[in-house]
């Protein structure tokens, strides 16, 4: 038998029986002889361990019951499944609806992270698409090791770095170092020198941006504090990536030939409090970054900077020094730099051009510039003059971040802080709070990286997060669910647990006419019919099809040849609708009745043929203005039977009259006898 196409269950069938699951262990060893070097790794990078490093598992569902139903489903199979498998079926095999969760997670937590309960999020709605604004670290947030998880296992993250390395290997003054060196851990705790941290931080960041890119995530927009404004106009399209490091080595070259030690303060206050505690001390500190509306960083002579924190502590307000290497940034101690990295920065960016290498920039989108935040960049010279101003001046990072959500007219949905470290968390959400005053909703924050934390855990978390917003991301790239240096082509779990609803109450209304005829209480009667549920309680009907067939006695009453319905019939209809009526909606039904007949009219007689038609009759009765006759209360009804000739839609009206109910002691079945016998009699 040939498939010409088969389907992707069968396609996949197929594909397990004919290629096994995993290699044998000497097939294995054979074949990772061949393609490791002696050290484990595979064409200078490390083997791919798929158990060990952390993966993002996304669940969605209709709703929020069900979501969690169905990771809890999940959780019960994970044993089975290879984890590639899970996370390539639930990324691409899977329809995303408004509820969703994640979970980053290696095969050894993954069914205990499952178990101890997801944060579940519902997509907002919005009119637009979702807007992310990049926001960049500025110098003090590096620490080792960062990023060596990223370079390991994304290959454009590690392309980034190697091709910003060699760049370096050709400046004027060139390191020792390398930027790969840092990103790996070969240099330990150096990454906090001047000239080390000024030009890893910057690569980083740019690597960072590289790799956001190739996650299909699309920039709006870009700010930065202090250095981190480098990253930022990269991000922007302003800088190409190895003018970017070019900035950013000679950033550093400069300042770790400082020679003027010199410590920084963040205080927990804003611009105007700050300026009474600066009044005596101004000639030795001056304000370096105003972060936020109620936060800011003080710079100068390290004797000052511990008299300020003394006076900040005695009132009980936040004050923090600096690691900055001995070095007061954005304090007149760098105007003694600037001319230098000025005059460094176009020897090398000379150099950069006289190598005719490819130096695109990114498409264009809005920056907004700390050090000029009120002017359009659009059209301001990014020189090294620019980058000297930068290094000198005050960071107006608050105003610039206004600025930023100001000019993007409806806001931001996500600000992402791409660095080392989530440095900028609290003034940014102490800036938007500030915005929202003027009616610009608050951004979702988000961050890169987290100092001491892995890597991956930390860029997966955030592609999680993004999932959530529903924001455009490619998480097939995310997970390197293609990447060629997997040992396994990932596979569609066929046997995952099928979808959980969650129907809640049920979505109907039943109305009035069919519920009655659902639930009525009675079966047909062969003389008056049914009850029509349309009818109101008011004034209500009873509908029958008379046929010889159905009520054979009917034929012993002619008027030769032709069966006539007896009178006497035409009394015992209306006692029925009367009795069937009463007891439904009357109170006190249970009670004992004697049923009356008051200005009975036959009008016309009822003619019944003899065959499969039959005639259609209908019962009708509403209230009567009809009083008792005598102390007891009795309750009377009008009544009229018609009749609808066969093949006709003439209806002639057959009997009329009025019907009561008088209570009374005796029974109402011995009563119902008597009536019944006397009717016989008449009949």
């Amino acid at each position: 038998m040939i498939l010409e196409h088969p389907s992707s269950v069968v396609a996949e069938y197929i594909s397990r029986q004919s290629i096994p699951r995993t290699l044998s262990e000497r097939a294995l060893s054979l074949y990772t002889a061949k393609q490791m070097s002696s050290n484990g790794h595979i064409d200078g990078t490390p083997a791919n361990n798929e158990h060990e490093r952390p993966l993002l598992f996304i669940f969605s569902a209709k709703d929020e019951n069900s979501l969690r139903k169905n990771i809890a489903s999940i959780a019960q199979l994970i044993p089975k499944f290879h984890l590639p498998d899970l996370v390539y079926t639930l990324t691409l095999k899977r329809s995303r609806f408004s509820y969703r969760s994640f979970v980053v997670a290696s095969s050894e937590d993954l069914c205990s992270q499952l178990a101890g309960g997801l944060t579940i999020q519902k997509i907002k709605k919005r009119e637009s698409s979702c807007q992310i604004c990049l926001v960049f670290t500025g110098q003090g947030a590096q620490w080792p090791n960062m990023g060596s998880d990223l370079f390991h296992h994304f290959p454009v993250f590690r392309d980034s770095i190697r091709r910003q390395d060699k760049i370096l290997s050709v400046l004027p003054g060139r390191p020792e170092w390398s930027i790969e060196d840092v990103v790996a851990g070969g240099l330990g705790s150096s990454v906090h020198e001047p000239a080390v941290s000024q030009t890893v931080c910057t690569s980083l960041q740019v690597a960072l941006v590289d790799l956001l890119l190739s996650f299909g995530i699309t920039i709006s927009g870009t700010v930065g504090h202090s250095s981190g404004e480098i990253a930022a106009a990269y991000a922007a399209g302003r800088l190409s990536a190895a003018e970017a490091v070019t900035m950013a080595f000679y950033r550093g070259y400069v300042v770790a030939k400082n020679s003027r030690t010199g410590s920084m303060l963040a205080v927990g206050i804003g611009f105007t409090e700050i300026e009474d505690y600066l009044s005596d001390l101004s000639e030795d500190l001056v304000v370096a970054a105003i972060n936020s509306p109620s936060s800011v960083t003080i710079s100068g002579r390290t004797p000052a900077i511990e008299i300020l924190s003394e006076r900040l502590s005695s009132n009980a307000i936040f004050n923090r020094i600096l690691k900055t290497g001995g070095n007061a940034y954005h304090s007149p101690d760098m105007a003694l730099l600037g001319a230098a990295y000025e005059h460094l920065a176009t020897e090398g960016m000379e150099v950069v051009r006289g190598l005719h290498l490819d130096t695109k920039t990114l498409p264009s989108v809005l920056w907004v510039s700390s050090v000029h935040p009120w002017k359009d960049t659009s059209t301001l010279a990014i020189s090294p003059k620019y980058w000297r101003k930068n290094l000198e001046s005050p960071v107006q990072f608050s105003e610039a971040v206004k600025q930023l959500q100001l000019r993007a007219g409806q806001g931001f949905q996500v600000a992402i802080e791409v660095g080392p470290h989530s440095a900028l968390q609290g003034p940014l959400k102490q800036i938007f709070e500030s915005t929202k005053a003027k009616g610009i909703q608050p951004p979702i924050y988000m961050h890169t990286l987290s100092r001491g934390k892995d890597d991956m855990s930390s860029i997966l978390a955030m592609a999680g997060r993004l999932f959530q917003e529903d924001c455009p991301i490619d998480l097939e790239v995310v997970n390197s669910i293609s990447d060629s240096n997997s040992l396994r082509t990932p596979r569609i779990c066929l046997d995952m647990p099928t979808y959980n609803y969650s129907y809640g109450p049920i979505i109907y209304h039943e109305n009035r006419a069919n519920k009655e005829w659902r639930l009525r209480k009675r079966l047909r009667h062969d003389l008056l019919g049914v009850k029509q549920s349309s009818s109101s309680h008011l004034s209500p009907s009873w509908r029958n099809i008379l046929r010889v067939r159905d009520v054979p006695w009917l034929a012993d009453h002619k008027l030769i040849p032709q069966v006539i319905f007896p009178g006497a019939g035409f009394l015992a209809m209306a006692a029925e609708a009367f009795t069937q009526h009463y007891e439904d909606t009357i109170d006190g039904a249970d009670k004992t009745t004697a049923i009356s007949f008051r200005n009975v009219a036959i009008t016309s007689t009822l003619e019944i043929p003899d065959d499969e038609l039959g005639v259609e009759v209908i019962l009708s009765m509403q209230s009567s203005a009809l009083e008792g006759g005598n102390s007891q209360s009795t309750i009377w009804f009008d009544f009229q039977i018609a009749a609808l000739k066969v093949n006709s839609t003439v209806w002639v009206q057959c009997c009329s009259g009025s019907v009561g109910a008088e209570k009374s002691s005796r029974g109402k079945i011995k009563l119902l006898k008597h009536f019944n016998s006397r009717l016989s009699d008449i009949c």
